[in-house]
């Protein structure tokens, strides 16, 4: 009803701290999240574990937990980690391998105009700490809704090289994709 009334708030996982067995399960944090617009799917990409970005390395590093709901938030599934799809995607870069990363929490966008299959494209983007440990922003696309992702531009090209953190992506009305990261006494676009 447009925000007038709210169901009572709800956990969709649960962190067991640093004694749980599975890495997966010791915290999470930083969502994103997106809801498709043709269908009843959501989306929810979060920090897992228990290595902190600045610790990562490329094989210890932060897990990038993936959760969907089939029912426009009632329920959700079980985590899965995709950080080792994502990560391997700069192993062969100039970037790369990259020692940790995050997707920026808020909002994942969905594209106005792509659309490839049953979903229009979505967007989120990544703080890197690159392998000389620059902190660099990039823009990752999804055209299946969040089960393979694709760096916009390549994995050469970061549109924010260096000094950029908690970075959001979003289309514009021209259908461009715009990037904003926080730096210290501003914002770089």
């Amino acid at each position: 009803d447009n925000g007038a009334s709210w169901n009572a708030r709800f956990s969709i996982v649960d962190g067991q701290g640093s004694s749980s067995p599975d890495f997966m399960h010791v915290g999470f944090g930083d969502p994103c999240i997106v809801a498709d617009r043709e269908s009843n799917r959501v989306l929810v990409l979060s920090c897992a574990g228990n290595v902190s970005f600045p610790n990562g390395t490329r094989n210890n590093h932060q897990n990038i937990a993936r959760f969907y709901s089939e029912d426009n938030g009632a329920t959700w599934s079980e985590p899965v980690d995709i950080a080792d799809a994502i990560y391997a995607m700069w192993d062969n870069s100039n970037h790369g391998p990259v020692m940790a990363m995050f997707v920026g929490s808020g909002k994942i966008s969905q594209s106005q105009y792509i659309k490839v299959g049953d979903y229009y494209r979505i967007y989120c983007a990544v703080l890197v700490k690159n392998v000389s440990g620059t902190h660099v922003n990039f823009v990752l696309y999804s055209d299946d809704f969040g089960e393979t992702w694709t760096v916009l531009g390549g994995a050469e090209n970061s549109p924010i090289p260096s000094g950029g953190d908690e970075p959001k992506a979003d289309e514009l009305p021209d259908g461009s994709v715009i990037i904003s990261s926080r730096t210290t006494g501003g914002r770089y676009y």
